[in-house]
């Protein structure tokens, strides 16, 4: 990420801290102050036209990935 998008990152988290960043990336960034600050972290890849249907459910608790 680039420091514009920290930025925002760390604006948005003053005004509620109960923010999930939520990544859509086939490759990794480093994204040390979110993983030290925020509560949640999601991270996918670049999905098909459900993306928003599926990230939904996870953030709403409609799914949870099943214990191995």
């Amino acid at each position: 990420m680039n420091l514009e998008d920290e930025e925002w990152i760390k604006k948005v988290y003053e005004v509620n801290q109960n923010t999930i960043l939520v990544v859509v990336s086939s490759f990794p960034y480093a994204i040390n102050w979110s993983q030290h600050n925020l509560p949640a972290i999601v991270q996918t890849a670049h999905n098909s036209q459900e993306l928003g249907n599926a990230l939904a459910d996870v953030l709403f608790g409609d799914y949870n990935r099943p214990e191995d």
